[in-house]
């Protein structure tokens, strides 16, 4: 390899990987005001941005000087943005949106067939990967790039009621594009009536993923079960603890004279009223009180991440943290 070609070249590693360098997992709003600071007083930048596209996308270090200032208004950094004691005020925070290029289907390669190709290949590749539609990659012709269409089960059937014996011309259609920097939201309707959109890339030409109804589903679905597994782990504990305590011996432990349950305790209120061993002994649960507490705790994180909004999933070990949870109370507690 050429030595000083490669020089040239920035060290490329993953976001994911960017993240894991200062602890986190997530780019919630305080972590990415913490490594965009931290990179600029090392006078270092990320080409693309990692605040932008899927997770395990690979992003360069580059020196700041190369890259443009930053735009007006960047979010200050907290003084501990991982804390739930720092709030930032709403003009400070950056706008909130779930983009096409966010989902992991975004920025896969997308399988398809070329337009001069026979309509079995298409039907073949379908049929092999499950899919339901696939990209018709246009030949390019003196020397413009060509352009992209689709082909469907539904566009095949449509074509075959007309005539027999279609060819992968007169199967294809028009295929709905968006960019990658689009918001998913307001998408969903597109991709709910046609089935997919195809992703346009950063360069507003290449094509560089294909979101489909099912890929919607298991983002919505990946957001939705965190908050299921928290909403049912603070059911459970607001249940035995309201009946292990009085509410003036609660009020009294937590010295929080105005609550009218256990459910305006939060989480943390939850670890310091459990500290005791003389408290947590009341719940009468056969466990070991210093690792619920350290579960306890762990949840806390959780849930208190959850609370800044990010596209991207909560890692194993902290979705593997609240099911641990959930197994617990189920345990000593089996009702539903």
């Amino acid at each position: 390899m050429d030595r000083a070609a490669n020089a040239t070249e920035p060290p490329r590693l993953t976001i994911r990987e960017l993240l894991g360098h200062w602890g986190v997992g997530r780019r919630t709003a305080g972590n990415v005001a913490v490594v965009e600071a931290e990179l600029a007083d090392r006078g270092l930048t990320t080409v693309p941005p990692f605040t932008e596209g899927w997770i395990d996308n690979a992003v360069g270090l580059v020196r700041v000087s190369s890259e443009p200032e930053p735009a007006e208004g960047a979010v200050a950094v907290p003084a501990d943005p991982l804390s739930i004691e720092e709030i930032l005020p709403a003009d400070e925070l950056p706008p909130v949106s779930l983009r096409v290029g966010d989902l992991e289907s975004a920025n896969r390669e997308v399988v398809g067939v070329d337009s001069n190709q026979p309509l079995a290949v298409a039907v073949t590749r379908m049929l092999a990967h499950d899919y339901s539609q696939l990209a018709v990659f246009e030949v390019a012709h003196e020397g413009r790039p060509g352009g992209v269409r689709a082909v469907s089960w539904e566009s095949i059937a449509r074509a075959s009621v007309a005539r027999q014996n279609i060819t992968l011309a007169e199967a294809t259609v028009a295929a709905r594009i968006v960019d990658h920097d689009a918001d998913l939201l307001a998408h969903v309707d597109d991709i709910y009536t046609t089935g997919y959109v195809l992703v346009r890339g950063p360069d507003r030409v290449s094509i560089t993923g294909i979101v489909t109804a099912g890929d919607v589903t298991l983002q919505f679905a990946s957001i939705a079960r965190p908050i299921a597994l928290i909403e049912e782990i603070e059911r459970r504990l607001r249940r035995r603890v309201d009946e292990a305590f009085t509410l003036a011996v609660l009020r009294t432990l937590t010295r929080k004279p105005n609550i009218s349950s256990a459910a305006n305790l939060t989480f943390g209120a939850y670890g310091h009223l459990l500290r005791a061993e003389e408290n947590f002994s009341c719940l009468k649960w056969s466990l070991d009180h210093q690792l619920f507490l350290g579960a306890l705790e762990a949840v806390r994180q959780v849930r208190n991440e959850l609370m800044h909004f990010s596209a991207d999933p909560l890692t194993t070990e902290q979705l593997r943290s609240l099911q641990g949870m959930i197994n617990l109370l189920r345990t000593v507690d089996p009702r539903p």
